[in-house]
């Protein structure tokens, strides 16, 4: 049985990409950059493929979820006996202890990845840089736009109270005429 259930166990396929979803595809990198490497390809019976990863700096193993996590499983893997070269005394690789040839791709890889999230963090420092900048000015603005409310608000009481002492004025001028008019009258009619 443990045969059988090997047997479906695959290595990882070359066409990996094709078979994990988008948001797999986005995470594979960064669990690569953390030490995480894709070991080989599960495919239980009526689920999804799922991949086994292995972190080999503290021996973790787990599966990337449908969601980009990782899902820490304790997972026995079974590593294949090392040969020993009797001519040169040395070891061939094993699955966990890949050939020297590949790590170089895997090295140059590495290297783009970190330039890659180096300039990412210096998108985000400036991005949060200018947040910040934004934030400011923003709330120097809210300050002025407050202080142009209150005196606009207190200019709007000022016209109302003008405004009805401008028309308390009228009314005393227009008592005083009427009173001008009575006693031009009254002189009128005397003289």
């Amino acid at each position: 049985m443990d045969r059988e259930k090997r047997k479906s166990d695959t290595a990882i396929p070359a066409n990996l990409e094709e078979i994990l979803n988008e948001v797999q595809q986005q995470a594979l990198p960064g669990i690569k950059y953390l030490g995480w490497e894709p070991r080989f390809l599960r495919k239980p019976m009526f689920q999804a493929p799922e991949i086994v990863i292995h972190n080999s700096s503290d021996g973790r193993t787990g599966i990337l979820d449908v969601d980009g996590s990782i899902r820490i499983k304790n997972i026995n893997i079974r590593e294949h006996e090392q040969l020993k070269s009797s001519e040169f005394g040395s070891t061939t690789a094993t699955e966990s202890d890949p050939m020297p040839a590949g790590s170089a791709a895997h090295d140059k890889e590495l290297a783009s990845l970190r330039a890659d999230n180096e300039k990412l963090l210096a998108e985000i420092k400036e991005s949060q840089f200018t947040e910040a900048r934004l934030t400011e000015q923003i709330e120097q603005q809210r300050g002025e736009l407050c202080e142009s409310a209150e005196k606009l608000s207190s200019l709007y009481v000022q016209v109302q109270s003008d405004t009805v002492a401008m028309q308390l004025l009228q009314d005393q001028y227009a008592a005083l005429q009427e009173q001008y008019a009575d006693v031009n009258e009254c002189v009128a009619s005397i003289s």
